[in-house]
């Protein structure tokens, strides 16, 4: 894709100082876009059940293929960073207390 290029270390620090102010939700959605690297399609295709698992944040997190670019393959698992974790984890936060988790909810 034209265009595409990493960002320079700069840059990271600057998305991070905004990214750092928005709401639980949006926080953990941009951190995720950016560290994982899954098609937005994908990051809003997660559930809890996706991210947790008896009461503990996963290490990796995977995208099943019926949800990935083609429908085919296998499931696509990336590791959570420490700052998509600590976002996770805000969000899930949030979310509990608005919510009751179950683990068919939808994380966005």
């Amino acid at each position: 894709m034209s265009g595409r290029r990493p960002l320079t270390p700069l840059e990271e620090r600057r998305f991070l100082r905004v990214v750092r102010q928005l709401c639980p939700r949006d926080r953990l959605l941009a951190t995720l876009q950016w560290q994982t690297g899954f098609r937005i399609s994908e990051t809003l295709s997660l559930s809890v059940k996706s991210v947790l698992r008896d009461g503990a944040v996963l290490d990796m997190i995977g995208v099943s293929p019926r949800h990935l670019k083609g429908k085919r393959g296998s499931t696509r698992w990336v590791p959570l960073l420490p700052e998509s974790k600590r976002a996770l984890i805000r969000h899930l936060g949030h979310l509990q207390r608005c919510l009751i988790l179950s683990p068919d909810l939808p994380l966005f």
